[in-house]
């Protein structure tokens, strides 16, 4: 949504406000949280197709994985690999999938980022969403 033209993007909320009956216009943030609170929301079809080639596009080990007909309940962006719990941002300036360690220090819940669609000496800039 964000990086959509003006037609897209009112395109998009009109859909997403019809299904959802919520009003949160083009808050990206917003959809995003909304879909974490509803799990249950199914996936379209094909988007079995889609994940597989989105990931394998990351690291073509993924497709080892994810791939086509298989059922994904586990959501990359927020795993435990190894007892570590990561969030997996991607990044469209290189191209590629970058891994952070989202455990704290003190042992309270791991931290979950947000990206801010913007650059801080040509890095993605994220935040961690109790922040906001």
């Amino acid at each position: 949504m964000r990086f959509a033209r003006p037609t897209q993007r009112d395109d998009l909320v009109q859909t997403l406000q019809s299904i959802t009956k919520k009003r949160y216009g083009d808050d990206w943030l917003r959809w995003m949280q909304w879909l974490q609170a509803n799990p249950g929301i199914e996936p379209f079809a094909g988007f079995d197709v889609f994940l597989s080639a989105l990931f394998g596009s990351l690291d073509p080990g993924f497709k080892d994985f994810i791939y086509p007909g298989v059922k994904h309940a586990i959501r990359l962006e927020e795993v435990v690999w190894g007892g570590v719990p990561v969030a997996l941002a991607y990044c469209t300036l290189c191209g590629s999938g970058i891994l952070y360690d989202t455990s704290r220090p003190d042992g309270n819940k791991p931290l979950i980022f947000g990206s801010s669609g913007l650059l801080y000496q040509s890095n993605k800039l994220m935040f961690p969403n109790a922040y906001r």
